[in-house]
């Protein structure tokens, strides 16, 4: 997991032998550093290189997680724990709710073997202490973002500034020996001002050879210049300061937004939208200041303003406070326009509340054409951590509206792919925010939103809570849809429970609820998909039961109803259902040809969780039918989509039957 290593590497022979030593000490406990230092210093480039270079002796993985530690939205123990556990093989369904029971597995999971664990940008010992182990096979280094760490069991390396020879070589290794010698005192007493920071002498280094006409001279003035003002003389501040002078001004306005909140990264286009400038010129305006070191590549045509840049550009550019209000809510304006534009091609036919929904509507109509279900997911999943931290954004700015709003065009994402632990809290804020603008509608929605995130979790009496406060909201507005539908979740619960007795009685109400809805009534275009997806439920209660007759009758008439509504996908998930009905009467054939109509949908419209759990599905009819190499055709599809949805554990089980089949077990 540790990143590629990027820009000039700088021996740091010292820290390794520290390292080496600490691994290598005799006895038993915790084993591992926390690496510290000032700003800039390089203690992440040095912590992935020591793995990159020892690579041999972690042979069993090397873990890596930035807890973004200088930032304002740091990543709890438990989401890495997570990670961790995912990446050693658990499957995601099978990982447990909490941080303590999390932090068991892992000790069990990494025990006896040879690993490296990096845990970059630390703010707090909290985060840390659940994520160490005692076993001495597994080494730990902790970069620092707040000085030593003397509470953890752990041995502290401070790294301090290049000296001797090493500053000097370092810019002379960027811009060439040539380009230093053209004056070589000036370019000294220069290289002399950055004080050993490796981000001050990159950053100079790249500049002089990205401007071959600048001389020495010209630059040693303008950091003397600028040298009174920074506080302590502290080379990163005096570094940003001058990297922000040589900004044209159309680059200071591209940088503003992406100063103001701790956006985990952004993307060339979503900044030229804000700006009001052409992707391409935006595209290329970044890309310069990423070989300046103030923003750092993380991606195709994606930025993240770096850490130590972070901690001193909102200072440099107080003349730009003054739009700072109107730049991040013209920021939020954006990502809530590209979570909803997402959020409908990747579930086109849910009911919306979000006005904003209709004024997108042709657009995403049109980007259907080039934008698939599953590509339009791929992008929800890639924004999630910016559009989490814009719902937090929104919160602090008291913009209620906008608040709920995000929340609500994160449901795509959360019904077909999950990130149920990441959400929970900013459905929390949703809530709220949908009480204080008063929108009785909305708060129901949340809660509904934050029942589902419960269930996913395993967490049915929360799940319970929430629907039963959802339901309370939706008879006070009024609304039948909105009743109907939280009835349709408790419907859901029971089944998630097992508990079938009550789910009839729910269903039967929440149809009546959907035919008291009169046909002049715009909710009334959503009926029809509603009944369908109540009529399922009906058919899983039956199967349930055993009624496998009941069932399938139900799951026929279910079909039906969303062929009225035009909702391909949930027919395909009725025709898995039905398959295991099939299955379970010994009726193999039958059951693979649901599966190949379901997957002809689903291969387009799906993610990939759900295509794979139907190949691994038609898999297993092509065994019972004895067909081996449609087996292995099958397994195959669904590794390649396990892989790609990043699910370790299911990939590592599907491979494990292909071996076996390859095998002729």
């Amino acid at each position: 997991m540790l990143l590629s290593r990027t820009g000039p590497w700088i021996d740091r022979a010292d820290v390794f032998d520290c390292l080496l030593k600490e691994r290598g000490r005799p006895g038993h406990g915790c084993r591992g550093a926390v690496l510290h230092g000032t700003g800039g210093v390089g203690a992440s480039s040095c912590a992935i290189a020591f793995g990159k270079e020892y690579a041999q002796l972690f042979d069993d993985g090397q873990l890596y997680a930035d807890l973004r530690g200088s930032a304002h939205t740091t990543i709890s123990a438990g989401e890495v724990l997570r990670l961790f556990l995912e990446k050693l093989g658990m499957p995601r369904d099978d990982v447990p709710s909490t941080p303590d029971q999390r932090a068991e597995r892992l000790r069990e999971l990494t025990s006896g073997r040879r690993l490296l664990v990096v845990l970059d940008h630390i703010s707090d010992v909290d985060q840390v202490t659940p994520l160490l182990t005692d076993d001495e096979n597994v080494f730990t280094v902790v970069v620092s973002a707040n000085g030593p760490m003397p509470e953890l069991p752990l041995m502290e390396v401070e790294i301090g500034p290049l000296r001797d020879r090493y500053p000097h070589e370092m810019v002379a290794s960027i811009t060439s020996e040539k380009r230093v010698k053209t004056n070589r005192r000036k370019a000294r007493t220069v290289i002399q001002m950055c004080e050993g920071s490796p981000f001050a002498l990159q950053a100079l280094g790249e500049h002089m050879r990205l401007r071959p006409q600048r001389s020495w001279a010209e630059v040693e003035g303008e950091f003397r210049a600028l040298a009174g003002g920074v506080p302590d003389g502290d080379p990163v501040a005096l570094t940003v300061r001058w990297l922000t002078q040589q900004l044209e001004v159309e680059e200071r306005q591209l940088l503003t937004p992406l100063v103001m909140r701790p956006w985990p990264s952004f993307t060339s286009a979503l900044a030229a939208e804000v700006v009001g400038i052409g992707e391409i010129e935006a595209e290329r305006m970044l890309r310069r200041m990423a070989k300046l070191g103030l923003v750092k590549s993380c991606g195709t045509a994606r930025y993240t303003i770096r850490p130590t840049v972070r901690r001193h550009l909102p200072g440099v550019m107080d003349d730009d406070a003054s739009r700072w209000d109107s730049v991040v809510g013209a920021t939020l304006d954006a990502y809530l326009r590209l979570a909803v534009h997402l959020d409908y091609i990747a579930l086109p036919e849910r009911w919306h509340l979000n006005p904003m929904h209709d004024e997108v509507k042709l657009r995403a109509r049109a980007d259907h054409a080039r934008l698939s279900v599953q590509q339009a997911l791929a992008r929800l999943r890639e924004e999630l951590p910016n559009l989490l931290e814009a719902v937090r954004t929104a919160h602090a700015m008291g913009e209620w509206v906008t608040t709920w709003q995000l929340v609500d065009a994160l449901w795509a994402l959360q019904l077909k792919v999950g990130f149920a632990e990441v959400l929970l809290p900013v459905i929390g804020l949703a809530i709220e925010a949908a009480q204080r603008c008063g929108n009785e509608r909305a708060e129901s929605r949340m809660c509904f939103q934050a029942a589902f995130a419960h269930m996913a979790l395993g967490q049915m009496r929360q799940a319970e809570g929430q629907l039963e406060a959802a339901l309370a909201v939706a008879e006070r507005d009024g609304n039948l849809l909105s009743r109907a539908s939280v009835l349709e979740g408790m419907a859901q619960l029971n089944l998630n429970r097992y508990t079938t007795n009550p789910v009839q009685g729910l269903i039967d109400g929440a149809l009546a609820l959907l035919e008291s809805i009169p046909e002049d009534d715009p909710d009334h275009n959503h009926t029809p998909r509603a009944r369908a997806l109540l009529i399922q439920f009906t058919g899983l209660r039956h199967f349930l039961d055993g009624e496998e007759d009941e069932a399938l009758d139900a799951y026929r008439r279910a079909l039906r109803e969303f062929g009225n509504a035009k909702d391909t996908y949930n027919q395909a998930r009725v025709r898995m259902r039905m398959a295991l009905v099939h299955r379970a009467r010994k009726q193999p054939a039958v059951a693979a040809e649901a599966l190949d109509r379901a997957l002809g949908v689903l291969n387009i419209d799906a993610p990939g969780q759900i295509r794979a759990d139907a190949s691994e599905q038609r898999a297993a009819c092509a065994r019972e039918l004895g067909r081996a190499d449609e087996e292995i055709h099958f397994l195959e599809t669904a590794l390649r989509d396990h892989e790609a949805d990043e699910r370790p554990a299911a990939a590592m089980k599907v491979r494990q039957l292909i071996e076996d089949r390859c095998r002729g077990y």
